[in-house]
């Protein structure tokens, strides 16, 4: 496979000139808008929104499970993720570095690695492609999945962000992984985000469900009414029983002020 961001088939290309973005890594087609859908929408961010989806290649579908012919899929996922970017009008670079199925296996031991594994193997030259992407764009901040449910595309996204993020003295901030965040309690995220980062701290996000939830309608291939419930359950016990949508940061006050407007609730 090629390795260059370019022949990784990127979706909207960017010229130097649009710097500054701030870059959401979604691991795959739809966990962005999973995630952080709802703060994405609010058009809450001082700079223009760029999401890399990394493991574009994919052979899943709700409906069916695992594909033998990963192309069609392929093709799906992303024209699935071109209609959320334009409808929220983000820019989006689509790699397509195959997903953990289709470079080790689909059984649960393949997809998941053991809560105790902090790293897991980086696949081909994703983190090059990724550099040389962001050395381009020269992003202001950084989103990143905080890889609740130790997915390994999660957990290789969450690595290589928070690589990028420590090399480049960006502030990033960590989204819960949707749909696996819904059976986590309380007292066991808290546990998950000091293990990332002990310095970590909670922020609140009020969104507008209905407009997050007819967004996710994008991803038909990927989601149903049992998904959409799973989101809706989550946003509206996170707090007062109004929906929103909670962010991790130890960025401080003064470097979130640049970032976000208005800050979230902590």
């Amino acid at each position: 496979m090629k390795n260059s961001a370019k022949n990784n088939s990127e979706t909207k290309k960017l010229g130097t000139s649009h710097c500054g973005r701030i870059i959401v890594i979604s691991p795959h087609a739809d966990d962005a808008a999973y995630s952080i859908g709802g703060l994405i929408r609010k058009s809450i961010f001082r700079s223009r929104i760029q999401i890399i989806t990394l493991f574009g290649r994919s052979n899943f579908l709700r409906a069916s499970g695992f594909e033998n012919h990963w192309q069609a899929v392929t093709t799906l996922r992303k024209r699935e993720d071109m209609a959320f970017a334009a409808r929220i009008g983000a820019q989006l670079t689509y790699f397509q570095y195959p997903e953990a199925a289709l470079r080790i296996g689909t059984s649960p031991e393949d997809l998941f690695a053991i809560a105790e594994v902090p790293r897991v193997e980086i696949p081909g030259n994703l983190t090059d492609s990724l550099t040389k992407l962001l050395d381009r764009l020269r992003p202001r901040c950084l989103f990143a999945p905080l890889a609740v449910g130790y997915h390994r595309d999660h957990l290789i996204a969450r690595q290589i962000a928070t690589r990028e993020a420590v090399q480049r003295k960006l502030p990033i901030i960590f989204y819960e992984d949707l749909p696996y965040v819904g059976s986590f309690s309380r007292e066991r995220l808290i546990r998950h985000a000091k293990l990332v980062d002990p310095r970590l701290r909670a922020g609140y996000v009020p969104i507008d469900l209905s407009g997050k939830l007819n967004n996710l309608t994008v991803y038909r291939s990927q989601v149903g009414p049992p998904e959409m419930q799973i989101v809706a359950q989550h946003a509206t016990q996170l707090r007062d029983g109004q929906p929103f949508e909670r962010i991790w940061f130890a960025t401080s006050r003064d470097q979130l002020l640049k970032v976000l407007e208005p800050l979230p609730l902590l």
